[in-house]
């Protein structure tokens, strides 16, 4: 099972991957939604990356939002992953600590 940790504090954002889903398809989905908050983080200029580590079985990105867009952009891969989580729950598990 994958976990999932999201904090949102005011601008500052935290998305925590741990451990692999069973299931290879729902493994792929997170995987895609991790790379594109990375790839979103890394080009969008009203985001600050804080720490970005990714590798198999843990990804931690962490950056600050110093606009809307980059923001929206936690918003959009939340929305995904609780859809994941409401589809598959026994294969990802979605913790948000949203303040």
């Amino acid at each position: 099972m994958t976990q999932v940790k999201v904090n949102i504090s005011s601008n500052h954002i935290t998305f925590s991957f741990l451990n692999h889903a069973d299931s290879s398809r729902v493994c792929t989905a997170i995987s895609t939604l991790a790379c594109t908050l990375a790839n979103a983080v890394e080009h969008n200029p009203e985001a600050v990356c804080v720490y970005q580590k990714m590798e198999p079985g843990y990804t931690k990105i962490e950056y600050i939002a110093q606009g809307d867009s980059a923001a929206e952009d936690a918003r959009v891969i939340l929305i995904g992953l609780l859809a994941l989580e409401a589809d598959y729950p026994e294969d990802v598990r979605v913790e948000q600590n949203i303040l």
